[in-house]
């Protein structure tokens, strides 16, 4: 990159960060330029100057987001000098790319490579080789990839010369000297896809390491981590169009020889791991060393040092400032060279960047480790003698910083932040880490298990099936007296190779071995797949928080399943301990591995029955554990019943289907998450494993996961941190016929009820399956009409309680009442139940939790649509998303407004965001403020996850960060909490109410305003802004006790006008009478007055008496009297029920002294019918008894509705119509299609 472009990045970056660091998100949606052209710009990673535009828009987003935040930029914002700027980068010279190579330039290779000397009668495969390269070339085009060095074939090919030079004449053959060639081309063309299994991938970036790469967004970076998986997968065969059989020959042989390449030095030095033949004969007896020459290229090609494969310190340093170039690497690379030195060969490389020098030194380590591998391999090989002439050490004494103008490029040493061994061991080795010490126990298992698992698929492989895994613990005191704790297992075992790189070695995975990747891509084209549950590589060292002394005796499984190999003794007499490899057997008698733990503590020891009962809940192989006489038994994919802290799950066992990914366990009592076997519970319950007690268990079923569901877990493995529920889900729905089918004896109603009050989501996979099936093991008409909110159908002693009843609104009452109880509305009801929509369990539960919130059920039986804020509180009580939610309440018949334009995930918080926001209305800039502060979100987030709602967030300046005093000064009553200002203009009256209130001076209110985007203007009065965007808390008063008049009578009811019925005004003047002793006569004639009709029937009363008022206490007992001169029925029990009104008996005589006539109250189920279903009040003879009333007095009485209504009109309650609101009703009924 040129300077000039560099100047121009850099003054970008300055005026971005003196401008307040608006965020890229926003400055992108501002000026159109994307998030990562914005960040790459800012670092300084391009090469050429970006258009005029892009510069012209940034300059001015940063400019106007300086102004609204107050913050000052020592550069100027004038576009003539970011014009200037500009034009001096765009003029700059562009650096000219390096010339990709042509096909001419790979046939060139071949035929000048020095591997051709001395060697006769090699034009037939000089000619063979060229094609191959032109074939190789043509398979190796790829498109631009930063970490791709075109130029690896010529340096490895310049290498393999140097050794070749080093080691003298061999003799090569000419398909010796013709693989020597094309194996550099063969290795560029066989790694040059970069397509990924997207699901593997992802596994793959579960790492700590990756997560943080991946969270810069740099592209360069997704491409390192898409090489770095590809270099754990198996690599596709070498593609080449050569006659038979000497096709066959050269891929064979260049696939070997180039997997050298990928091998760790260990495994170089391994001669059992290079699987290459010594010496064959090939296409007429054509001799081909494959160990000699691969080993040469091996060599060869860590000395060319491929960029991909330098250390994860060059990309660690991408996307930071003062980046690696990775230009300029690959010109270091060009550049660098292999010197004699006194050890062997020293590396000479001039380094811009401290990253890069470091890359490079750690490359030097693994020449020294690689030439010291073959050194070790060859001295008792034959055929390898020659390879003992090349170098046996390397070093990195030359690898220096550049020099620019005669200064260092970078100071050394370099600062780097590194670890005390010994202080982070013991920490992996703590229970500060692990916290509960009989984790070992748990690591013991799933070491065991993966070894196992490793044999199983090598034995599949090999179509051998005489073999089942068998893990055993064994806990007691040996012949010396020492407590010891024993795992034994028959899977994979191990080699020194094994307990050199992985066993020994924290952090590093077998699966991360090249073996593995190799013997994988055999195994994936038998359709065999092994998923190693191992994640960190730490889990051994758990072992030392229970034991000093650890012994591990080991045999490994032959790869070709030939005999076992040697028995490895280890004794470690602590984490720091040398320990020795001792081989105690040239050959086993069965492979496996037994780990022996002395115990150290004997105190806080445990029974590994025990910890295994609580731990282990499914065993993949037959497993067993014994401690002083008890013992434990697991059968492989058998879950055996238990009541644990750990595994629960207990009562009558149904087991579903062994599924590839997981099995589901469905018992009668508990349930449990479990993870290869083990128990876990999730970190964020949602979907399907969100509990409404928030118990960190399902109930209802246990649920393992295993193979390629198994989630990412917590270091010590008892949390989930990956969202399974989707996982878990299918397979409970898959596992949901198997129960039905079963039909045990605990699986009814009650139990679907049982489960619903704790997993919600269990127990509607459980009733949609038997809906959709028609089965009948829940109840005949269960697939009909669904689940009952009361637990069973029909049970009388359990609806009686009519809880369940008391938030629902009237079409869900009548919803229920139509599919459980339809013999409650006569002979010939309105609808089939076969065509109502059958209840899901968690339909009671969403149902009870909206009533009981924000939405009475008389709200609710209006047309007013569900709130945004009670959507998200019903999500986050069911763990679902909104939009599912939403979509559920809309076939409940709730008005819902586009429900799938709501997210489909949660959000935490989303409720306490959305509580009191009106859809339609625009957000204002104080509830985006308040609700930032309460929880921690930037105002960026907040604003956007308004809108995934789809509320319109005002537009207003967007602080990086609101203060305390800033919420202050949007509430309308400077508290701090709702209403908000609305508008663009405040009244001074309220800046200076903020300033006495905050203690500012005036001008300070006014610019911290003006940086909200407020003008003080004007008065209070006089401004819009002064009105609160919430209606004011303060209480108003009724209108005519602000004016009351000369008459007292005026503030005892509200005024009479000619509206009034002669009932109305007989009711207020016996009201007004009896509280304030005037006559009955003279407040009707006041009455009157205010033009209001008097009655024409009017009781003998002077002054009105408690009993008098009691008698008229409701405006339809006054209706009544004057049209039927007699008491209502509901008097007598209403009188008796409220105590207030006076005693039965008085009122009684003063009916008789008045001459009003009554019927005595006889009827015994009378009580039950005043009384409202949802409240202990009575009903208001003044208003029409609800049909939601009516539904829940026959619901929870078993009387008929016909007959709920006659005795109800038969005390003279008015009743409303009953047809015509169930008419009404029939339109909200959730109904079978919608």
């Amino acid at each position: 990159m040129a300077d000039e472009v560099a100047e121009l990045c850099e003054r970008l970056r300055q005026l971005w960060e003196e401008s307040g660091k608006p965020p890229l998100a926003a400055v992108g949606k501002r000026t159109g330029v994307s998030k990562s052209r914005i960040s790459e710009l800012h670092l300084g990673q391009t090469v050429s100057a970006p258009p005029w535009n892009v510069v012209q828009a940034l300059v001015e987003t940063y400019a106007d987001h300086g102004a609204r935040a107050g913050a000052v930029s020592a550069l100027t914002t004038d576009l003539r000098y970011w014009r200037a700027l500009h034009g001096r980068a765009e003029r700059s010279p562009r650096p000219t790319p390096a010339r990709r190579p042509a096909a001419a330039d790979w046939t060139d290779l071949v035929r000048s490579h020095p591997a051709w000397t001395g060697v006769d009668e090699a034009s037939g495969h000089v000619a063979m080789a060229m094609t191959a390269a032109e074939q190789l070339f043509a398979a190796s085009r790829a498109p631009d990839d930063p970490w791709r060095d075109d130029a690896l074939p010529k340096r490895v090919t310049a290498q393999v010369g140097a050794l070749i030079g080093l080691i003298g004449e061999v003799g090569f053959s000419p398909l010796e000297a013709a693989l020597l060639a094309l194996a550099p081309l063969a290795h560029h063309a066989r790694t040059v896809r970069v397509d990924v299994d997207e699901a593997s991938f992802a596994r793959f970036l579960d790492g700590q390491q990756e997560r943080r790469l991946v969270a810069r967004g740099l592209p360069e970076i997704d491409k390192w981590l898409r090489h770095r998986w590809l270099a754990t997968q198996p690599l596709p065969p070498t593609s080449l169009d050569l006659p038979e059989p000497t096709r066959r020959v050269v891929v064979d042989a260049l696939d070997r020889v180039t997997r050298l390449f990928r091998l760790s030095p260990g495994d170089l030095g391994n001669p059992d791991r290079l699987d290459l033949r010594p010496r064959t004969s090939h296409l007429g007896g054509v001799v081909v060393r494959e160990r000699l020459i691969g080993l040469l290229l091996a060599a060869a090609h860590a000395l060319a040092v491929e960029p991909i494969a330098l250390s994860p310190v060059v990309v660690e340093h991408l996307g930071v400032p003062n980046p690696v170039d990775l230009a300029r690497l690959r010109s270091t690379l060009a550049e660098l060279s292999w010197e004699p030195v006194h050890i062997g060969l020293g590396l000479v490389a001039e380094c811009h960047h401290e990253a890069v020098m470091e890359a490079l030194r750690d490359q030097v380590t693994r020449v020294d480790a690689v030439l010291s591998a073959i050194h070790a391999v060859s001295a008792d090989d034959a055929h390898l003698q020659p390879l003992l002439l090349l170098p046996a050490r390397a070093s990195a004494d030359r690898v220096v910083p550049a020099s620019v103008d005669g200064i260092p490029a970078f100071t050394v040493p370099v600062t780097r932040f590194r670890l005390d061994e010994t202080r982070v061991r013991e920490l992996l080795m703590g229970e500060q880490l692990y916290g509960d010490r009989s984790l070992a126990v748990r690591e013991l298992y799933q070491n065991a298990l993966d070894a196992c698992r490793y044999r199983q698929a090598r034995h599949q492989f090999l179509d051998r099936t005489d073999w089942s895994g068998r893990i055993t613990f064994e806990q007691g005191v040996d012949d010396t007296g020492r407590h010891y704790l024993r795992c034994t297992d028959n899977g994979i075992g191990m080699g020194a190779q094994e307990l050199r790189e992985v066993f020994s070695q924290a952090g590093i995975r077998f699966a991360d071995r090249p073996e593995f990747a190799e013997e994988q891509a055999e195994w994936a084209e038998r359709d065999i797949h092994l998923h190693p549950n191992s994640r960190f590589g730490i889990g051994v060292l758990s072992y030392f928080m229970l034991a000093d002394e650890i012994e591990v005796t080991t045999c490994r499984m032959d790869r070709h399943g030939g005999r076992p190999g040697p028995v490895w003794r280890v004794w470690i007499v602590g984490p720091g301990h040398l320990f020795r490899i001792s081989q105690v057997e040239d050959h086993g008698t069965q492979p496996g591995t037994t780990v022996t733990l002395y115990l150290r503590d004997l105190k806080s020891t445990f029974s590994c029955v025990e910890v295994l009962d609580r731990l282990l809940g499914i065993a993949e192989f037959h497993t067993t554990a014994e401690d002083d006489g008890v013992a434990a038994e697991w059968e492989p994919f058998v879950f055996r019943p238990r009541n644990t802290s750990g595994v629960n799950g207990s009562g009558e066992l149904v087991h579903g289907p062994q599924e590839p990914n997981g099995q589901v366990v469905w018992c009668e009592n508990g349930g449990a998450l479990l993870a290869d076997g083990l128990y876990t519970t999730p970190a964020k319950q949602l979907g399907v494993l969100k509990t409404l007690t928030n118990h960190p268990d399902l109930r209802g079923a246990v649920v393992n996961l295993t193979r390629d569901w198994v989630p990412r877990l917590t270091v010590d493995r008892t949390t989930v941190l990956d969202d399974v529920s989707d996982q878990v889900e299918r397979l409970l729905d898959d596992a949901a016929p198997t129960l039905l089918v079963a039909a045990p004896e605990f699986l009814s109603e009650r139990w679907l009820h049982h489960v619903a009050d704790t997993s919600p989501g269990v127990a509607d996979i459980v009733a949609s399956a038997a809906i959709e099936t028609n089965a009948t093991s829940l109840g005949e008409d269960f697939a009909r009409i669904g689940c009952s909110p009361g637990g069973i159908n029909n049970d009388r002693s359990r609806t009686n309680s009519g809880a369940w009843l008391h938030p629902m609104p009237d079409w869900i009452l009548f919803w229920h009442l139509l599919a459980h109880v339809p013999a409650l509305l006569g002979a010939g009801g309105p609808v089939r139940a076969g065509s109502i929509m059958p209840a899901l369990p968690s339909d009671w539960t969403v149902l009870a939790r909206l009533n009981r919130t924000t939405r009475s059920p008389d709200v609710a039986a209006r047309a007013d649509p569900v709130d945004a804020a009670d959507i998200a509180d019903v999500a986050a009580l069911l763990g679902r998303g909104p939009r599912a939610v939403a979509r559920r309440l809309a076939e409940l018949g709730y008005p819902v407004e586009n429900p799938d334009s709501l997210p489909e995930r949660a959000e935490p918080g989303d409720r306490a965001l959305l509580a009191a926001l009106s859809a339609g209305r625009s957000i204002p800039q104080g509830h985006v403020a308040w609700y930032s502060r309460a929880a921690n979100l930037s105002p960026a987030e907040v604003a956007e996850r308004l809108r995934a709602y789809s509320f319109d967030v005002a537009e207003f300046p967007v602080p990086r960060r609101y203060t305390e005093a800033d919420v202050v000064l949007l509430s309308r009553d400077l508290d701090g909490r709702p209403g908000w200002l609305v508008g663009a203009e405040v009244g001074t009256r309220h800046a200076e109410s903020a300033a006495e209130h905050l203690r500012w001076p005036l001008g300070a209110v006014v610019d911290r305003l003006a940086v909200l985007g407020y003008r003080v203007t004007g008065s209070a009065d006089e401004n819009p802004a002064a009105r609160s965007w919430f209606p004011s808390r303060k209480p108003q008063g009724r209108p005519w006790l602000d004016d009351p008049g000369t008459d007292p009578l005026i503030g005892e009811l509200d005024l009479p006008d000619e509206t009034w019925s002669p009932a109305r005004a007989l009711h207020a003047a016996i009201f007004v009478s009896h509280r304030t002793q005037r006559s009955l006569s003279a407040v009707l004639d006041w009455i009157e007055q205010q033009g209001s009709c008097r009655p024409r029937v009017v009781p003998d009363i002077d002054v009105a008496t408690r009993a008098d008022s009691a008698i008229f206490h409701w405006q339809r007992s006054c209706q009544i009297f004057l049209q039927q001169h007699r008491a209502p029925g509901y008097l007598q029990p209403l009188v008796t029920r409220n105590a207030h009104l006076g005693p039965w008996d008085g009122t009684a005589a003063r009916l008789a002294e008045l001459g009003i006539a009554f019927r005595p109250f006889e009827d015994q189920d009378g009580p039950s019918l005043l009384v409202r279903f949802d409240e202990r009040e009575t009903h208001s003879p003044d208003e029409p008894v609800s049909i939601r009333q009516v539904l829940g007095l026959a619901l929870t009485t078993g009387l008929p509705v016909a007959e709920v209504v006659a005795r109800l009109e038969e005390l003279d309650f008015e009743v409303e119509p009953v047809e015509e609101a169930i008419e009404r009703l029939m339109g909200r009924v959730p109904r079978v299609g919608g």
